[in-house]
């Protein structure tokens, strides 16, 4: 029999303070779950949600892009072997190049001939720390961004649009997780989570299928997690609530 699939691997790649593990424990929090730690190396912290026992979806929370040979071949070998990665860009930080140089290695790992027919892992794209944009003072969420009458709302919209250009991302998602105030749109980034579930693990089937020439089984447990329209977040959520009340 082929092996069981693997847990559904949720990579974070940004530059340092961009914010990537506030988001992480954001996630966990709304999760409601039975998070551990894994050993880490190389500054790779890997956060372990299990269901019923099992493990079911690791966090990754990478190091941070600086440019240097050595973490880049470490952060594209870790962005590669994932199901799903969260890119995290902070609002106020004009430098980009860190950001679009890994994006290009990234993009030719899977233009090399030996890799065209390896399906890409989703990503999904965050411009966090929205918040601080100008004019900072004014922070009155929610914001129209489709049609924003605001200063701030016109900047936030028009931060998305450049920082979704440069580095040619399908789609790039506002979001604040600042400590002493609501998070802002931390809902949407769940269900954009929550949809890409089973592209996560069609991207996995297809990764293991290039590396074995066979087809991975899906166990029972990850069948049920993944099932159309069910939420990864109340499913935890619920299988939590089960537990407490044994």
């Amino acid at each position: 029999m082929a092996p069981p699939l693997a847990p559904l691997r949720i990579c974070f790649v940004g530059q340092t303070g961009s914010g990537k593990s506030s988001i992480i424990n954001a996630l966990v929090d709304a999760m409601v779950a039975e998070v551990n730690p894994l050993p880490s190396t190389s500054a790779t912290t890997v956060h372990q949600c299990r269901i019923d026992g099992m493990d079911m979806v690791h966090l990754v929370d990478l190091p941070g892009l600086d440019g240097k040979e050595k973490t880049t071949k470490h952060l594209l070998k870790e962005a590669t072997r994932s199901d799903m990665i969260i890119w995290v860009l902070k609002a106020n930080q004009p430098a980009r190049s860190l950001d679009s140089d890994f994006k290009q290695h990234f993009d030719a790992f899977y233009l090399a001939t030996a890799r065209r027919s390896q399906k890409r892992p989703v990503i999904i794209g965050v411009l966090n720390q929205v918040d601080r944009l100008p004019p900072v003072q004014e922070w009155h969420p929610p914001y129209d961004l489709e049609n924003p009458k605001t200063p701030k709302a016109k900047t936030i919209k028009a931060a998305l649009a450049y920082n979704r250009d440069l580095l040619g991302l399908n789609e790039l998602m506002p979001l604040a997780v600042a400590e002493n105030q609501p998070p802002y749109h931390l809902d949407e980034l769940k269900k954009r989570i929550d949809t890409s579930c089973q592209q996560g693990l069609q991207t996995q089937l297809n990764r293991r299928r290039i590396q074995t020439n066979g087809m991975g089984k899906i166990r029972d447990q990850a069948g049920r997690l993944y099932q159309s329209g069910r939420s990864l977040f109340a499913i935890i959520a619920a299988d939590n609530g089960k537990q407490g009340k044994i």
